[in-house]
């Protein structure tokens, strides 16, 4: 039994990993801060776990959202809205639709 949480703990570990190494790859360089993206690469691999949540902590890009907007809306310009509050989907509901087989519905 002890055998078996530990092979858990240790695939845990190597996700952690792989997902923390995937981030700094994938992470825009402009963004990153403190250090330069290949210098926070070269710590995630030699520094594993540790190098992972010191990149989480101290490299990796903040997203800025401005005071006051929700957390839905966070890029200008794109407003994410349910289909019960969009008034132009409550709208077509209404509209009679032809789905081409001459069939009005």
């Amino acid at each position: 039994m002890l055998f078996a949480a530990g092979g858990v703990v240790g695939l845990l570990a190597i996700g952690f990993w792989i997902f923390g190494l995937i981030d700094v790859v994938t992470a825009p360089a402009a963004q990153v801060r403190n250090l330069q993206k290949v210098v926070w690469v070269i710590i995630v691999l030699i520094g594993l776990e540790f190098g992972v949540v010191g990149w989480l902590i101290y490299g990796r890009p903040r997203e800025r959202v401005p005071a006051g907007v929700p957390p839905l809306r966070r890029s200008p310009g794109r407003r994410v809205v349910a289909p019960d509050d969009d008034v132009d989907f409550l709208r077509s509901l209404n509209k009679p639709r032809d789905d081409g087989d001459g069939l009005v519905r």
